[in-house]
Formats: structure tokens, C-alpha cells, sequence
């Protein structure tokens, strides 16, 4: 029997032309730095079941960190979420986080 891990995968997509974007996005979870997510690839991040976690996305840039989201999931047990994190027009902006199905 194969138990399923909790957890989220998110996919980082910058806006077509900001090529001066060259760093990778970073995850940080409980105000903690995590690990560091790919543009146009969808990154599996491990989380415990039954707690809810806080999570911030941003990505180093000439300002300091850009693009900056926060958001909270909280899991059952074997239960995964997929989401979406978009870069603004401006990077001084938020950023943008969307649920997949």
C-alpha cells in the first residue's frame, strides 16, 4: 500500500519580457527560508498534515525582494494542492498566487 506525502507543488511563471529577472524564486515557510523554486517548472514541497502552514514567495532582485506573496494552506493527510505564482507588471508590485485544480 503507497501512502501519499502532503504537500504543495507550485509552478513560478514570470510575465513575457522581464529578462532582468535572472534569480530563482525562494520559498519561505514560517517566515524561514525553505528552498529555492524554478521559473516555468512546478516545484513538490513536503508539508506535515493537520497544520497550517505559512508560506511566502518572492525573488531576489536590485530593490531587495520582489514580488512578494503570502499564503497559508492547511493539508489533511496524503492531500496535495497545486498553485501558481505570477510575477506583476511591476516588480515592486505583489506577486500573484492562484489555486490549480
Amino acid at each position: 500500500m503507497s501512502i501519499m506525502e502532503s504537500g504543495v507543488s507550485i509552478l513560478s511563471k514570470k510575465i513575457l519580457g522581464q529578462f532582468l529577472i535572472t534569480s530563482q524564486p525562494e520559498l519561505f515557510l514560517e517566515g524561514e527560508f525553505f528552498q529555492k523554486l524554478r521559473w516555468n517548472k512546478e516545484i513538490f514541497v513536503p508539508l506535515q498534515p493537520e497544520l497550517t502552514h505559512h508560506l511566502e514567495i518572492n525573488f531576489p532582485y536590485i530593490t531587495g525582494q520582489a514580488a512578494r506573496v503570502n499564503f497559508s494552506v492547511a493539508l489533511q493527510s496524503g492531500e496535495r494542492m497545486r498553485f501558481r505564482y505570477n510575477t506583476p507588471f511591476l516588480v515592486t508590485m505583489s506577486g500573484k498566487i492562484t489555486r490549480l485544480k
